[in-house]
C-alpha cells in the first residue's frame, strides 16, 4: 500500500486492493482491506469428516468477499 501511494495512486480511487484470509487491518493506514473470507473451521470439520469416512465425494465450501474501503463501492456491486 505504501508503494502505491508513493507512486501517486489513490486507493480505491485509482486502484483496488484485495487480500486473502479476511485480514482487514492495514498498519499505519486509515483503510480497511477488502478480503476473501474462507471459513477455515468449516474446511477443517469437512476435511476431518471426509478422512474419517473415506468419502470420495467432491465438496464445495462457500467463501465470501468482504468489501471494505480498499475497493470502490461500484466493484462490490459487480461481485453479486
Amino acid at each position: 500500500m505504501h508503494e502505491l501511494t508513493s507512486a501517486g495512486l489513490k486507493v480505491p480511487d485509482d486502484i483496488s486492493v484485495t487480500g486473502f484470509n479476511d485480514l482487514d487491518v492495514l498498519p499505519g493506514l486509515d483503510l480497511s482491506l477488502t478480503s476473501v473470507h474462507v471459513p477455515f473451521e468449516d474446511v477443517g470439520r469437512t476435511a476431518t469428516q471426509l478422512a474419517l469416512h473415506s468419502v470420495q465425494d467432491h465438496v464445495n465450501l462457500p467463501v465470501t468477499v468482504r468489501v471494505r474501503t480498499t475497493t470502490p463501492k461500484a466493484a462490490a456491486t459487480r461481485l453479486v
